[in-house]
């Protein structure tokens, strides 16, 4: 993995003054292969703590919310990243503020339940 990264970083140096469209496809693809990899080599670990908070009062849906931001937050910053290496920083600051929303809109149950449970606490229930 840090062979292939080094490597495509050496080929977008090269490139980049010749050829700029080249060295953003191979940033671009070598990011790519290095997160599915890296996304390969977790999925165990997540099966992990799933089979472990099976085993516990926590609800399903909590671990179900944080893989998802999880999920988002790392797909937006390998966009934004990739969007500011080819030059083009609005988008990747558009791409960012689309992630934080989808990770507010996936919680918001969330919020509604701890909301709930603050008002039957101060309700006395």
């Amino acid at each position: 993995m840090f062979g292939l990264a080094l490597t495509a970083a050496a080929a977008c140096l090269a490139l980049r003054k010749y050829a700029p469209e080249i060295s953003a496809l191979i940033a671009v693809a070598a990011g790519l292969i290095i997160f599915v990899s890296v996304l390969v080599r977790l999925m165990p670990s997540l099966n992990t703590i799933s089979e472990l908070l099976q085993g516990t009062a926590v609800s399903s849906d909590y671990l179900s919310v944080l893989l998802k931001a999880v999920g988002i937050s790392l797909g937006v910053k390998f966009t934004a990243d990739a969007c500011r290496d080819m030059g083009q920083a609005s988008i990747a600051s558009k791409v960012e503020f689309a992630g934080r929303s989808a990770i507010l809109l996936i919680s918001l149950p969330l919020f509604e339940e701890v909301a709930g449970i603050v008002i039957n606490l101060i309700n006395g229930s």
